[in-house]
């Protein structure tokens, strides 16, 4: 392994089209850290907390989940969508208060380049790969440095020199210091993104829950009156 110092030269993107401000750069940083996979994931995180807040305002009803993995399948996205942007939100933010206006801009150009987008794909690729006592091979840069030879086998000609320009400049070492603590930081946003929900109080005036209690087999309810007139007053207060 190699040990190198990085930094960000942007001359490969000359006429790349930039955001339009810090923020901006800093959002499209944000979701760029994440990809659908992992979005979805994130979703199912909050569809399953969402439902357990849902089964406790049930319970005073008398009415029991019993299958909770159905129930979470009717949880509309505009619930998720609550865990995801609250991701988003958080990330934009770690992102202005990592780095200056001008070095947003420059790690959002490299962002967008093929290398990058390369690189990332394959690191999440090898770090998710079953055998935590497997070593893992270093792809994107930090203060540890990278395997040259291998970024050169991932990397066509024109996308190494795409890598080594952002990474020989003043703001490529700035990121290449702070890269770790940061994905750390995101990552664990990513896993706590539920979190957001707490914001907003659960109901069960929701379209979706008529649909789970009027289901074969996701609830019991001893009382079939009990259910009747939930659904009847559900329906009412949604008119």
């Amino acid at each position: 392994m190699i040990r190198l110092l990085f930094s960000v030269v942007i001359i490969f993107c000359i006429g790349t089209k930039v955001s339009a401000s810090s923020k901006d750069d800093a959002a499209y940083l944000a979701r760029q850290f994440i990809f659908e996979e992992q979005i979805q994931e994130m979703r199912e995180r909050a569809a399953k907390a969402y439902v357990a807040r849902l089964a406790r305002l049930l319970s005073e009803y008398s009415i029991k989940v019993k299958d909770f993995g159905r129930f979470e399948d009717l949880v509309p996205q505009a619930i998720t969508d609550i865990a995801v942007n609250g991701f988003l939100d958080d990330g934009t933010q770690r992102y202005l208060e990592t780095f200056t206006a001008q070095q947003l801009n420059e790690i959002a150009i490299f962002h967008r380049s093929g290398a990058w987008q390369k690189l990332y794909r394959i690191s999440y690729e090898e770090m998710s790969r079953e055998g935590p006592g497997e070593e893992k091979t270093i792809i994107i840069p930090n203060f540890h440095g990278y395997e040259e030879s291998k970024i050169k086998e991932l990397l066509s000609f024109q996308e190494f020199l795409q890598f080594r320009a952002f990474f020989d400049s003043e703001t490529g070492k700035v990121f290449m210091d702070e890269v770790e603590s940061l994905f750390f930081h995101l990552a664990f946003d990513a896993l706590a993104a539920s979190v957001h929900l707490r914001r907003f109080e659960a109901t069960i005036n929701a379209e979706f829950v008529v649909e789970a209690l009027e289901a074969k087999g996701i609830v019991e309810i001893p009382n079939p009156i009990v259910r009747k007139n939930l659904i009847a007053q559900i329906k009412k207060e949604l008119r």
